[in-house]
């Protein structure tokens, strides 16, 4: 079990509001995470063409974020999308004007976006991402990237990042390859929001024995998870949030992503979105419930939480008791538990 354990806020764009009335919520919401136990906000990028939880612009977000808040701030990339170059300066900027604290996970994306709006070959995703990344090693600690199969990048890149040889940078990914790729490449595997619990085991593991192959400390990396969090003390607060919840897992039925423990899929008409998956989904309920969740996912060998704190466009009242609930009540009881 491990004993360091992080946890970071995920923002989402749901809601009417402006995107400027949106980064002042995101503002409040930083500087709360900031007392209560929390290390870092995250957005992720996507292209949508309707409102979703995303954006396509998760580092001029976090550049108008960066004077207000102490978090580190986590940007997930479309990997395929981006050239080294760049995807090199747009980070070493955001590192500079954070003093820092920059985090970065890239993954290869849904292939509907990548492939299907973007053009990029599916035969090319796995091989454009592991080229990126070899690059952007590179051009971080200031040497010129070179020439590969798929992208050219001369010469060196200025400013460098703060943080010397550049941001921590963790890969996303369901696949074998994904996991043999963030052992290799990265400082860290993640997965994603739609993982069951199972399948967070499973890609754990591959992730160690991947890391005992290449001759590293199995115990040594970064295991990352996404949930989404919701925490009340009253029964039917939770209840009301419930109509939330189901909009989110409705949108990732809709796309075919959301899946049941036995593997069939769920449909966006089924009638248990909002409370029929326990913690292989979400986790939601009283404090101790919710510390259970989190010990439970601890045991897998999960050393960094990201919680999505309003699905669906929760209004922030919501997603502020959470926080504040998360750091009062369960991180107590969690830190007690790994002593």
């Amino acid at each position: 079990m491990p004993r360091d354990v992080a946890f970071g806020i995920s923002l989402t764009l749901y809601g009417d509001r402006s995107l400027s009335q949106t980064i002042g919520d995101y503002v409040e919401l930083c500087r709360l995470a900031e007392r209560n136990g929390f290390d870092s906000a995250w957005l992720g990028e996507s292209h949508l063409q309707k409102p979703g939880a995303l954006t396509a612009a998760p580092f001029q977000i976090h550049a108008a974020l960066a004077r207000h808040t102490t978090l580190r701030l986590g940007a997930v990339t479309l990997a395929p999308l981006w050239h080294p170059l760049k995807l090199a300066y747009e980070t070493a900027v955001l590192d500079g004007l954070s003093d820092g604290r920059l985090m970065l996970i890239a993954g290869v994306g849904p292939t509907v976006t990548v492939t299907g709006r973007y053009g990029v070959p599916y035969e090319e995703l796995g091989g454009r991402t592991d080229e990126l990344l070899v690059m952007l090693r590179r051009l971080w600690r200031g040497e010129p990237a070179g020439a590969g199969r798929y992208f050219t990048a001369e010469g060196a890149i200025w400013p460098l990042p703060v943080q010397p040889g550049g941001p921590p940078l963790f890969v996303a990914g369901a696949l074998r390859r994904s996991v043999r790729r963030a052992a290799e490449l990265g400082d860290g595997w993640y997965g994603a929001s739609i993982y069951l619990r199972d399948e967070y085991a499973r890609l754990a593991e591959q992730y160690r024995e991947e890391l005992a192959r290449l001759g590293k400390d199995p115990a040594a990396g970064t295991v990352g998870c996404n949930r989404t969090l919701i925490l009340a003390e009253d029964d039917a607060d939770l209840r009301g949030i419930e109509p939330y919840v189901e909009r989110i897992h409705r949108y990732y039925a809709e796309l075919g992503y959301l899946k049941r423990p036995d593997g069939s899929h769920v449909a966006p008409y089924d009638a248990d979105l909002a409370t029929g998956f326990g913690d292989e989904l979400l986790f939601k309920g009283h404090p101790e419930q919710v510390a259970e969740s989190v010990l439970r996912y601890i045991d897998l060998g999960i050393n960094r939480f990201h919680f999505r704190i309003s699905p669906g466009g929760l209004p922030r009242e919501h997603a502020e008791r959470t926080i504040r609930l998360f750091g009062e009540r369960v991180l107590p009881l969690v830190r007690a538990r790994l002593g």
